[in-house]
């Protein structure tokens, strides 16, 4: 599971799917100074590469929300490290 704190996107990891209550943790990207508002973060696998689609703003005003990415390093473990942004 994917999801967004603010400046930051987290994956957690659990093998029940109903109950995240214990999962594994890790950070996949942390915004960088004068970026932030991170929205609707979704995993996605596509041609054996594993990526992170989400939104984020300049924490100045709504309207400049944009689409970015990251890529995992490695595709098998999205635990690991993930690429810098690209928008």
């Amino acid at each position: 599971m994917v999801f967004t704190q603010g400046d930051r996107i987290d994956i957690l990891k659990s093998p029940i799917l109903s109950n995240f209550r214990d999962a594994e943790r890790s950070q996949a990207y942390l915004a960088p100074p004068g970026r932030g508002n991170l929205w609707a973060p979704e995993l996605h696998l596509i041609r054996g590469n594993l990526y992170i689609y989400f939104t984020m703003d300049d924490t100045v005003a709504d309207e400049n929300h944009r689409m970015y990415v990251i890529k995992a390093d490695d595709p098998n473990n999205p635990m690991g490290s993930w690429s810098q942004e690209v928008r």
